[in-house]
């Protein structure tokens, strides 16, 4: 979240309230959806904390009441609390303590009922409360609730869940107080919302990609995850930061997804096609379709140009036939991309790891090169991933260009080979040319 001062006006809360809503970017890495939803869900009770209390301030002389918060997120059945700020503060203060696993550390039904009839935001008092609901509640009776702020959080038409802001002071909402908050709540709750199905969607995605992988092309699959745990490997390896090696991994994973389009009589068969045929061209285009499916999903592009260059060519590259012929790797772009400083390393590792193990590892109609004749390719090879990242093979594989060293990359190749056939049979897929 990004730093805001106190200021002196609405205005200025107003506007960096518009800056924060663009801080609700979707991780979309390795995470599974729910720890994504609790890390969004901790950065909007933050930043509703920060909001909330700079206005009260404002106006009531620099002073704002002791205010809790809890976010809550509709799973299935019922609303499940996911994220707070001083909210188990206000039980201790009370002598209870809270627990998360008991729906009724948060309140009988009836408040939930009351307050899920209204899709703005909304205030209440206890005595408004006591006379609207009548059920006894343990939020007002045990820790002394005396008003509450409730911002639900729609998407789509559809309530996702809410947060609610309390006081345990005998004092209420400001009127205001009321309006501003109306403003500002309102509209970073629908901008959280929308962010959060968009993640859901994400994921509910990737899940049909796989099932559609595991239908029509299970090597395929099977090739990304291998992919994407050689990937990891080597990330950890270099000890890269925690959001580049993430990006990284989501980007291995489904970098040949656009081959979902592409026939299943070109996409499985042995033959090797003549570059300017059509069967070629519309393999060459997976990565482009890649893009166009997950684009819409994703704010963060970082990932998205690992995954769109994954075949692509460095700016002084020659002799190699890399596509897109749009995705040429240059200095610049590798300079000026704001996801990942490491991006050309990013991008470097993905591609390496794709061409050893569509080279090294056995198949059905064939057995997979020796390390011997992988360690000549690279040799050749060996100035493309050098444009990419000066020293990424040396780092990997070893100095392949020293004959001295030769004995050492090929150990390294032959463990990276082991792997790889390792993974098919793990997967129960057998691969030994017959």
């Amino acid at each position: 979240m990004k730093n805001i001062k106190y200021s002196s006006d609405i205005k200025t809360i107003l506007e960096a309230v518009s800056n924060l809503t663009n801080t609700f970017d979707l991780p979309l890495y390795r995470n599974t959806a729910e720890k994504n939803r609790k890390e969004m869900g901790d950065q909007l009770v933050k930043t509703f904390k920060l909001v909330t209390e700079e206005i009260w301030k404002i106006n009531n002389n620099g002073k704002s009441p002791n205010l809790y918060y809890l976010f809550r997120y509709w799973d299935k059945k019922q609303f499940q609390p996911l994220s707070s700020v001083g909210f188990e503060r206000m039980f201790e203060e009370k002598g209870k303590s809270l627990d998360y696993e008991s729906p009724e550390s948060f309140g009988s039904p009836g408040l939930g009922k009351y307050l899920n009839r209204g899709n703005e935001v909304m205030f209440f008092e206890k005595p408004q409360y006591e006379k609207d609901v009548r059920n006894k509640e343990i939020l007002f009776d045990i820790c002394k609730v005396y008003s509450l702020c409730f911002v639900p959080l729609i998407a789509k038409g559809e309530k996702i869940g809410y947060v609610s802001i309390y006081t345990t002071d005998e004092i209420p909402f400001p009127s205001q107080i009321q309006e501003s908050l109306k403003t500002i709540l309102g509209g970073l709750g629908k901008g959280f919302a929308d962010a959060l199905l968009l993640n859901e969607k994400f994921y509910a995605l990737t899940d049909v990609i796989t099932q559609i992988f595991e239908g029509k092309d299970r090597f395929t699959k099977i090739h990304s995850i291998i992919v994407e745990n050689l990937c990891e490997e080597w990330s950890q390896k270099m000890k890269l930061p925690e959001h580049e090696t993430e990006q990284l991994l989501l980007a291995s994973r489904l970098h040949d997804i656009g081959k979902m389009l592409i026939p299943a009589q070109i996409l499985l068969s042995p033959k090797r096609y003549e570059e300017d045929s059509e069967e070629k061209k519309l393999i060459k285009r997976h990565p482009q379709s890649a893009y166009d499916i997950l684009e819409p999903f994703s704010r963060d592009s970082g990932w998205l140009d690992i995954l769109y260059r994954h075949h692509a060519n460095a700016k002084d590259d020659r002799k190699r036939k890399g596509y897109p012929p749009e995705a040429i790797i240059t200095s610049i772009f590798c300079n000026q991309n704001e996801s990942c400083k490491n991006i050309g390393l990013l991008i470097g590792l993905l591609q390496l790891a794709d061409y050893l193990e569509a080279t090294l590892a056995d198949r059905p109609y064939r057995y997979g090169a020796a390390p011997e004749d992988v360690l000549e390719e690279l040799k050749k090879d060996y100035s493309h991933y050098e444009n990419i990242c000066p020293g990424l093979v040396r780092d990997i594989i070893g100095d392949v260009n020293d004959d001295s060293k030769k004995g050492e990359c090929i150990i390294n190749l032959t463990n990276i080979k082991g792997k790889i056939n390792t993974g098919y049979k793990d997967a129960g897929i057998k691969t030994n040319k017959l």
